[in-house]
């Protein structure tokens, strides 16, 4: 190896990164983080939501078992505000006659089940939230026979 090309490759390896390259390096570097802010702040919002309507389904469903713990409920509606973690829920219980088939009436012919729904809203962003449970609850006297 002859003296001027150790010299050449001691001055390449001093010289360093040039203002350009370095300019270049740090675009990159903030593009790529600029995408994973965004990432997160996705997933942020997807987890607010998750959680919003976690609370909504375990408000439905405390609604659905109060309803429910009296045996045959009866017909009417009811509702409330309720607020978690300072967001309004606000839910709303129904219970009403429900149609059955012949089949399924009493002898007399009255129908003997009840509708139960319980809908939960809450406002958050752009538009009304809802989850809604229904289900149908019979009489003793059907169930038993």
């Amino acid at each position: 190896m002859s003296k001027s090309s150790v010299i050449n490759h001691q001055l390449s390896i001093l010289r360093g990164f040039t203002l350009l390259e370095s300019l270049a390096a740090l675009a990159v570097a903030s593009i790529a983080l600029l995408a994973l802010l965004q990432l997160q702040l996705v997933s942020i919002r997807a987890a607010d939501k998750a959680e919003m309507m976690t609370q909504a389904l375990f408000l439905a469903q405390a609604k659905m078992a109060e309803a429910l713990s009296s045996g045959y409920p009866q017909v009417g509606v009811s509702s409330d505000i309720v607020e978690a973690q300072g967001d309004q829920l606000t839910w709303r219980v129904e219970v009403a006659d429900a149609s059955l088939p012949l089949s399924c009436q009493s002898p007399d012919g009255h129908d003997r089940a009840r509708k139960l729904s319980v809908d939960v809203t809450w406002q958050k962003g752009p538009g009304e939230k809802h989850i809604g449970l229904t289900t149908y609850v019979a009489e003793n006297t059907i169930r038993e026979g």
